[in-house]
């Protein structure tokens, strides 16, 4: 008998069935279906508990206050400010100021000042310029308190300084009850007070005053001058 002649044997154990590749498909997706919900459920879940999570560092997520429910300031603050306006006479000034604050919710019209500063000019181009540490503003009125080294600078090129002054800006009016001193071209003056009208063309130094005139070449009345722009002394009686 030959090799090819004898009967073969059986093995005695079975292989594995092998899956198709389409079968292999299907598992993959049935896993997913149930995979990814959750997944998807288990994230819902970490940002629900997650602010109430502390962890070893101190960090700690909070719910935020929305913005409307903040408390309102009572004072509102502006910077830098500017206003502007006009007199009875049609001409321009300006009212600006470092820090300007509206100290009383139901009151708009009163305006209080840091370095307040106050700008008229006339019909002739000239400007006068008034400065303080600090004032006032009162809106409906038109008027500008002034408080600490009030200083009054005109374009004819003297000055006036004082501690207080009431800057009337609808008429064209500044006065004040505090000792003033003045310099220019024409000399130095000290007095009690003063008044000034028209934007500084007509000066008045009221109460007790004394002047300084510093001597000329020339006196005003020879070269045909009038003495515009410098102020006029009211002595006391």
């Amino acid at each position: 008998m030959t090799a090819a002649d004898r009967p073969r044997r059986k093995p005695s154990g079975t292989a594995p069935p092998r899956l198709s590749g389409r079968s292999a498909y299907s598992v993959f997706v049935s896993t997913m279906k149930v995979l990814l919900p959750a997944v998807a459920v288990g994230l819902v879940l970490l940002i629900a508990i997650w602010p109430q999570i502390e962890t070893s560092s101190g960090f700690r997520l909070d719910a935020v206050e929305h913005l409307s429910d903040a408390p309102i300031p009572e004072e509102a603050t502006m910077i830098n400010p500017r206003y502007e306006g006009i007199d009875e006479n049609r001409r321009p000034f300006m009212i600006t100021a470092d820090v300007a604050r509206q100290l009383q919710p139901n009151d708009r019209e009163t305006i209080d000042m840091q370095s307040p500063a106050a700008d008229l000019f006339d019909d002739a181009g000239k400007w006068l310029a008034i400065t303080a540490d600090n004032g006032v503003y009162r809106r409906d009125q038109e008027v500008l308190l002034l408080d600490g080294n009030v200083n009054i600078f005109h374009d004819d090129g003297y000055e006036l300084q004082t501690e207080q002054a009431v800057v009337d800006l609808a008429t064209d009016l500044a006065t004040s009850s505090t000792p003033t001193f003045g310099q220019g071209s024409f000399g130095t003056i000290t007095s009690e007070g003063l008044r000034v009208e028209e934007r500084g063309a007509r000066v008045f130094f009221t109460g007790r005053a004394h002047m300084v005139l510093y001597p000329t070449e020339e006196p005003a009345e020879d070269q045909g001058l009038e003495p515009t722009g410098v102020p006029q002394q009211e002595a006391a009686p």
